[in-house]
């Protein structure tokens, strides 16, 4: 009678085939999964990064507008000129002298202020207290920038102190003066 079937070598080589490919199976099942929540990660951190991104190019953009205001301030604006004008030669115009007012910022208005700052005094460091107060004003201001400026007033109260004999202030008027800060006294 003839043999049905495969004879018991294949068989066996089969069943070896089919037991390897179910283990690489699970194998890649949980490659797989693991990849999976990787790419869940991924995605996430993308989001995340784009949300940076977005935040420094519009820092970037209003960074560039800023230096973009500080370069007409500073140098004015460029003249855009046209063939016409190179036969056209103006002659040059005399400057007229500036006065020291000129170089001096205006102090801004009471509507204008956004902060108020004050810089009480009221002893010494050495525990006396102050004689011949007085107070100074000055007045902070940010760049302009395309939205509403910060102009902080600081009001720093000054005196004398008998015990040591000198005069103090709340905070070093020295330092402020370096900030190119305006002022007035009062």
């Amino acid at each position: 009678m003839a043999q049905r079937g495969l004879p018991p070598e294949e068989i066996k080589k089969h069943l070896i085939r089919l037991r390897n490919l179910e283990y690489l199976h699970e194998v890649h099942r949980f490659k797989i999964w693991h990849l999976r929540d990787e790419n869940r990660e991924f995605r996430k951190e993308i989001k995340a990064l784009k949300l940076v991104v977005g935040k420094q190019q519009k820092t970037i953009n209003d960074v560039k507008l800023q230096i973009e205001e500080l370069r007409t301030m500073v140098f004015g604006k460029k003249n855009k000129r046209s063939e016409s004008d190179d036969d056209d030669i103006a002659p040059l115009k005399e400057k007229t002298p500036r006065t020291a007012e000129s170089y001096k910022r205006l102090i801004p208005k009471d509507a204008e202020v956004s902060e108020t700052e004050p810089h009480p005094l009221s002893q010494c460091s050495c525990g006396t207290g102050i004689i011949k107060k007085s107070t100074a004003v000055f007045y902070e201001e940010d760049i302009p920038m395309p939205t509403k400026k910060i102009v902080r007033e600081h009001i720093v109260e000054k005196g004398y102190c008998p015990k040591c004999g000198k005069w103090l202030s709340a905070i070093p008027l020295s330092e402020v003066a370096g900030l190119g800060a305006i002022g007035r006294a009062s």
